[in-house]
């Protein structure tokens, strides 16, 4: 199920609001390998003395929102300001299954086993514009720029004990649910980090035929460092039908924090 709600509105003849906003609940149900009775060391065959087909379910909620602005000014530079922000969270849980080193009748067969949440909000500010009446001799001389500021955060909660935890003192029996056992404190994360960019990119039409381009963007990490990459292309125009063109680029992508941690 979910909610979309999508807008706009006009201040003047130079600057328009803009958002968008979305909510999304999912409720998805997997089923696990049938667990077989011969197979003790996951199964407490009082409970389920023919074995058992553990259950999956998860309760996933999408969040995400974008609110900005865009208009052009007075020297003619288009420009854009805009927030842009998403959550992503999913609470597990397991039914018609079993701990199996909890024993006898009144073992548990329902658990929680942890959540796991991202979330994101990247603030973006954009200018262009085209100055070829300015420069003589070209058919196009376009600017662009913009700075980038990112926020992110990723966390993982626990799920209750007997989830996890193995009550054999013997370790003769698996320990936690089936078929895959919760979240143990120790893998519990509460992480984030703040990205910073700048970008550049310049593209001019020499003439009816030849087209370069060159673009550079700058990013900081405050828990990765900083990079910079940039961009040369061109392109000639031979006919309507027939072109030719080439690029030269380098790229650069921190591990996220879910490969991090």
């Amino acid at each position: 199920s979910g909610f979309l709600l999508n807008g706009g509105y006009t201040i003047n003849k130079r600057i328009e609001l803009f958002w968008t906003g979305a909510v999304n609940y999912n409720h998805p149900v997997v089923w696990g390998a049938y667990r077989y009775p011969k197979d003790s060391h996951q199964v407490n065959r009082v409970l389920y003395p023919d074995g058992f087909k553990p259950k999956i379910i998860i309760n996933s909620w999408d969040i995400s929102g974008i609110a900005g602005a865009r208009g052009k000014t007075n020297k003619g530079w288009n420009w854009e300001w805009n927030s842009v922000f998403g959550k992503s969270s999913g609470k597990v849980y397991q039914e018609n299954t079993n701990n199996a080193s909890q024993v006898g009748a009144n073992a548990q067969t329902e658990f929680y086993v942890g959540s796991n949440s991202f979330m994101q909000q990247t603030n973006t500010i954009s200018l262009a514009r085209d100055f070829a009446k300015e420069i003589s001799g070209v058919k196009s001389f376009n600017i662009g720029l913009g700075a980038e500021y990112r926020f992110e955060k990723s966390w993982r909660n626990a799920g209750e004990e007997a989830s996890w935890e193995n009550y054999d003192t013997t370790l003769r029996t698996q320990g936690g649910a089936q078929p895959q056992p919760g979240i143990h404190p120790r893998d519990v994360i509460n992480e984030s980090r703040r990205v910073a960019g700048l970008y550049i990119d310049l593209e001019t039409d020499i003439n009816k035929h030849f087209l370069i381009n060159l673009a550079g963007r700058f990013e900081n990490y405050n828990d990765f460092g900083s990079n910079l990459a940039g961009k040369l292309a061109m392109r000639y125009k031979f006919s309507s039908a027939f072109s030719l063109r080439g690029s030269l680029s380098n790229g650069y992508h921190a591990p996220v924090l879910q490969q991090i941690y």
